[in-house]
């Protein structure tokens, strides 16, 4: 496993050079597009397929959680929103009561695999799965 380990500061501050994200409308053609009809090992040990889902649901990507004792990749910080996977992967269970209550379903994915998103979703204490495309196969 490669050596990740995340600066104690980089989860309180913002680095003073990092860039401020542009909104290039890459991402634009992608509104009303249909999910891929794709199955994904979650970290309760079931496959899920988001384009089977029903209902409201939140499914967010993210590069990588951070691992305590391994050193992050040289440069992670400077990529705008890389250091604040963990944090909003925290943001999530902090408010998932409240999704719940309106029957809102919440859904993370990363290219990790299933279990070092195991270790990160039993140390942060989520309530809710994460995906593992670690095959690319959703990506």
């Amino acid at each position: 496993m490669p050596n990740f380990q995340l600066p104690p500061d980089v989860l309180q501050s913002i680095p003073e050079d990092l860039p401020i994200p542009l909104n290039d409308r890459a991402c634009e053609h992608l509104e009303n597009m249909l999910l891929p009809d794709v199955s994904l090992w979650s970290t309760n040990d079931q496959e899920i397929n988001l384009s089977r889902l029903s209902g409201w649901n939140v499914i967010f990507c993210y590069p990588m959680t951070g691992h305590p004792g391994f050193a992050i990749p040289e440069g992670w910080v400077q990529i705008p929103g890389a250091a604040g996977c963990t944090p909003q992967v925290c943001s999530y269970r902090e408010n998932y009561t409240e999704f719940n209550r309106n029957g809102v379903g919440i859904y993370g994915i990363s290219t990790q695999t299933s279990e070092t998103q195991k270790e990160a979703a039993s140390r942060l204490g989520l309530p809710y799965p994460l995906l593992s495309d670690v095959n690319h196969n959703f990506s």
